[in-house]
């Protein structure tokens, strides 16, 4: 399905520890697909939330974030742009796994996948990625078009 998927495959439930959440995403920008598996706390996903919320709230509106723990791990960078005074927008979503893996050899896998999304899925988004944060549980899908 065009566009951007987010989900909680996974999160330590120990009280005492920090409710890491290990996270599937997927993006499809059409001719392309690619997944990468995260790991990322509540507090980051209330932030990625938070990027989303209102985008774009003028023509010039652009964001940078990623999920990930550091350039060695898996990790997925999400950039954001507006097209037009309408509000379209596009997100550009740069995945990289497979970096600690012994058969890369220290090369990870790499996919970067660019679609449009209209405002009122920014919004959707926003709302669905504050559930997966507070619940440590969900899918949030952005949807795009072409």
């Amino acid at each position: 399905m065009l566009g951007l998927s987010i989900e909680v495959v996974w999160h330590d439930a120990d009280p005492e520890d920090i409710d890491l959440m290990e996270l599937r995403v997927s993006a499809d920008g059409g001719p392309f697909r690619g997944s990468a598996k995260v790991y990322a706390l509540p507090h980051e996903i209330d932030s990625l939330a938070g990027k989303f919320r209102g985008f774009p709230s003028s023509a010039d509106d652009r964001f940078h974030m990623e999920l990930g723990a550091s350039k060695r791990s898996n990790r997925v960078l999400f950039a954001a742009s507006c097209l037009n005074r309408v509000g379209d927008s596009v997100l550009t979503v740069h995945m990289e796994e497979g970096a600690d893996d012994a058969r890369f050899d220290g090369h990870p896998q790499i996919a970067e996948i660019v679609f449009r999304f209209e405002a009122l899925a920014a919004d959707e988004f926003a709302a669905a990625l504050k559930r997966i944060a507070s619940r440590k549980a969900g899918r949030a899908h952005l949807a795009g078009f072409r």
